[in-house]
């Protein structure tokens, strides 16, 4: 039903922070991601907002909240695996919308890779803080991170209800960074189709062919993953390769 790949982005820019750090935004930051309609059996966001300013904090330490921060589980940066999901959701859409087109009848890349997208509840690449699962962020030689390469600043302009501001963001970076995950890919089974007198078996294919799974990364790799796209922040080249092959 499933066909897995590994999956290893290494970054060529800086992978850089976008969760606030104070907790008064933790809250406006959920707030403005929140769906029209609750998903049954969902957590609420002081539930979500909780587990964010946990995965902040190591245990009996203070943090300052200043900066745009990595979430740390086990004392190891880490990204949520459903922010990957997002992004090549994202990345499916534009792929959809300004390149491949679709067949009448046939369901979407963005679609696809919505239904037929996931990981496997239990992985080796996988950690999970509250029952949310993360991958960590690892070195080119695959050792966790524990602390950011740095903290960057910038400054920004804002239109606010009282006329422009300029303010300062801070947020934490990760040079070199690597993330490596699994992703399962829904695979229609293998059947038996007669040709004439022959009964030929065609292999399950996964709803994801590889050539789109490889440009999906392609075009992901260029727009970037995580905070500061826009100046060229989480770029990444990607490698992967079937589990079973």
């Amino acid at each position: 039903m499933w066909t897995t790949y590994r999956v290893r982005w290494e970054f060529v820019t800086q992978l850089c922070a976008s969760v606030p750090g104070d907790p008064k935004m933790v809250e406006k930051w959920l707030g403005a991601r929140a769906p029209s309609v609750r998903p049954p059996h969902s957590k609420s966001l002081d539930e979500i907002g909780a587990e964010v300013i946990a995965s902040q904090m190591e245990p009996e330490e203070e943090q300052e909240y200043t900066t745009l921060v990595f979430q740390r589980v086990n004392g190891v940066l880490a990204v949520r695996m459903a922010t990957i999901k997002a992004h090549l959701k994202d990345c499916a859409r534009q792929l959809q919308n300004y390149m491949q087109g679709y067949v009448k009848g046939d369901a979407t890349l963005r679609v696809k890779v919505a239904n037929g997208v996931y990981w496997p509840p239990a992985d080796k690449d996988i950690v999970t803080l509250n029952g949310t699962p993360f991958t960590p962020i690892l070195t080119r030689d695959g050792k966790p991170v524990t602390e950011a390469s740095g903290v960057r600043q910038k400054a920004i302009h804002v239109m606010t209800p009282t006329g422009p501001r300029s303010a300062i963001k801070t947020f934490e970076v990760v040079e070199n960074a690597v993330i490596e995950f699994p992703l399962s890919i829904l695979t229609a089974p293998a059947r038996q189709v007669k040709r004439g007198k022959e009964i030929l078996s065609v292999p399950g294919r996964p709803l994801i062919h590889d050539d789109d799974l490889k440009q999906l990364f392609l075009y992901g790799g260029v727009h970037g993953y995580g905070g500061e796209r826009s100046e060229d922040g989480g770029r990444y080249a990607a490698t992967h390769e079937r589990e079973d092959a």
